[in-house]
């Protein structure tokens, strides 16, 4: 089996195990029906997928348990999550009409059980969201009220033809709601509120601040801050190149040939979705030499040499799938230009003596992570080289290059 097709299965074998450990379960608690609080832990998924769809488990190695809506009445984990199972009005109204006139009928409702997250949990009032089917609903409580209203927003589409849209109406009803129910310093501010869960958090923070009533945001990943990565790596390139005269027509295999290279990766790990994606960039030095000799093309060929430097700047998207706190697999896709060094060079037959322009190409990678320490595969693209000298525009190499990498984070803040 070769090396190419070993890292494949190294990546479908991470692939798997990252399906299954993409998310922590975390120290949290569940309620029952008499409100009896047990401990467990709940597997944060980081999404905004409904709350029905939570997994736990009573112990670390415990099996793994649905939540049932029938029997939990309320799960959280400490700082990040909190649910209620809660009796709510769905709207369920089509939003494509053909007539201006329809969207002034209002919604429709359907009424059932099911989790809702708690985003603000104030004396003075709470805000609440339901993510189904693509869709996220607002709901929310006044003082000590335990009737949970919807915040309504509708977007229609007034289509003249089937699938054709002519204009986008909005209902921004829930603005009205604000103001008559939960009104907060100046008015204007809630003309142009988004329904959207930053601007809508905020508004309630703002609102139980206003009237002096404690409050806590369950939900924080609204107030996480990214991470900043910045490390050393180094690791072995195996490299090959292959080269066709224009004149000739001669074809040059030069051997694959390994070496050594390093650089610094500086990686932003975003706040949203449990830090699980980031964007990074990975300047690093690598370089080639060798000479190929082959008198049964030509039996007055002295023999090519290249040597070949280059610093190559990825830049791109790492994905990483959690086993837990210390342990996790990332997957990362990069585009990769090349700054090749003036002094690199092929030579042919000793008559001819050639520079290389810069190229990019794209940077496939899978890897896995223990705490500070790493190592990782990456798959290049093939990288068409072509020449700077005029007179052989056409002449062109084709470079190959895996390589494995180990790496250090010095600094994380």
């Amino acid at each position: 089996m070769n090396v190419k097709k070993v890292c494949l299965l190294i990546l479908f074998v991470s692939i798997i195990l990252g399906v299954k450990a993409q998310s922590n379960f975390e120290k949290g608690y569940i309620l029952d029906n008499a409100y009896k609080k047990t401990e467990c832990f709940i597997r944060n998924t980081g999404t905004a997928e409904s709350a029905d769809k939570y997994e736990y488990k009573l112990t670390p190695k415990g099996d793994i348990l649905s939540m049932s809506l029938a029997k939990i009445s309320e799960f959280g984990i400490e700082g990040s999550l909190k649910c209620v199972r809660a009796l709510i009005l769905v709207d369920v109204s089509g939003n494509r009409i053909r007539k201006e006139e329809e969207a002034k009928k209002g919604p429709e409702w359907e009424e059932g059980h099911a989790y809702i997250k708690v985003l603000v949990d104030g004396e003075s009032a709470k805000l609440y969201s339901y993510y189904t089917e693509g869709e996220e609903f607002f709901y929310f409580t006044k003082d000590t009220s335990t009737t949970i209203s919807p915040l309504y927003y509708k977007e229609y589409s007034l289509e003249v033809t089937p699938n054709m849209v002519d204009k986008i109406i909005i209902n921004n009803t829930f603005r009205e709601q604000l103001a008559k129910n939960l009104p907060c310093g100046e008015q204007k501010k809630l003309s142009t509120i988004a329904y959207l869960k930053k601007p809508l958090i905020r508004y309630f923070e703002d609102y139980n601040k206003f009237n002096n009533s404690d409050y806590v945001s369950p939900d924080y990943t609204q107030h996480k801050k990214g991470k900043i990565l910045i490390g050393l790596v180094a690791g072995t390139n195996r490299l090959g190149m292959k080269k066709t005269t224009s004149t000739a027509g001669e074809v040059f295999n030069f051997s694959e040939e390994y070496n050594f290279g390093g650089g610094i990766e500086a990686e932003y790990i975003f706040a949203f979705n449990n830090h699980k994606i980031s964007v990074f960039t990975e300047p690093n030095y690598y370089s080639y030499n060798t000479d190929y000799v082959d008198y049964s093309l030509n039996e007055s060929h002295y023999g090519s040499e290249i040597d070949f430097k280059a610093i190559e700047i990825p830049i791109g998207i790492k994905y990483y799938m959690y086993l837990n706190d210390n342990n996790r697999f990332f997957f990362k896709i990069a585009f990769v230009p090349n700054f090749v060094s003036n002094d690199s060079y092929l030579t042919y037959n000793s008559d001819y003596k050639w520079k290389f322009e810069n190229a990019s190409r794209l940077l496939f990678g899978v890897g896995y992570k223990y705490k500070k320490i790493s190592c990782e595969f990456h798959f290049y693209s093939e990288q068409d080289i072509n020449f700077s000298n005029e007179e052989i525009y056409r002449n062109g190499s084709i470079c190959k290059q895996l390589s494995f990498t180990l790496g250090y984070t010095l600094f994380e803040f």
